[in-house]
This record gives C-alpha cells, structure tokens and sequence, in this order.
C-alpha cells in the first residue's frame, strides 16, 4: 500500500486546475484512498511539499484561512 504522502501528491495531481477546495475535503480523498488514519493537517504539510517541488506547474493558494479553503492554479 502506497504511503500517505505519495497519496497526497496523486490526488492533488488528478485534481483539475482552478479546483476550489477544503482541507477537509482533501483529507476525506486521501483517506478514502489510504484507508489510514491521519491528521488532516499531515496532509496539508504534504500539500505545500507538493507545491514545492521545483518541477510543478502548480501552486496551492490559501484564499480562505478561517476555512482553510485553497484554490489549485498554475503558477506565474
């Protein structure tokens, strides 16, 4: 079984560009695919090394911190 990180990075790459989205929400995809049991703030820390990978395309803004709410867009 793969491990939660490795999840992580799979579900935010399927996910399509301009995706708003919820921690939370995140959480119960990663879960669901894992089975396992984590902290949802794991897998936002494995949101923001995805982010920082030097090869991605992508960025994670953070548009509603009281609703940890993010958006998916390609950076500038």
């Amino acid at each position: 079984m793969e491990n939660i990180k490795n999840i992580t990075f799979a579900v935010l790459e399927e996910m399509t560009p301009d995706k708003i989205f919820k921690g939370i929400e995140l959480w119960k995809a990663v879960h669901e695919k894992s089975s396992k049991i984590m902290y949802p703030a794991t897998v936002l820390h494995y949101a923001r090394d995805w982010r920082d990978l030097p090869d991605n395309p992508y960025d994670l803004v953070n548009i509603d911190r009281q609703k940890s709410t993010y958006i998916k867009r390609l950076k500038v």
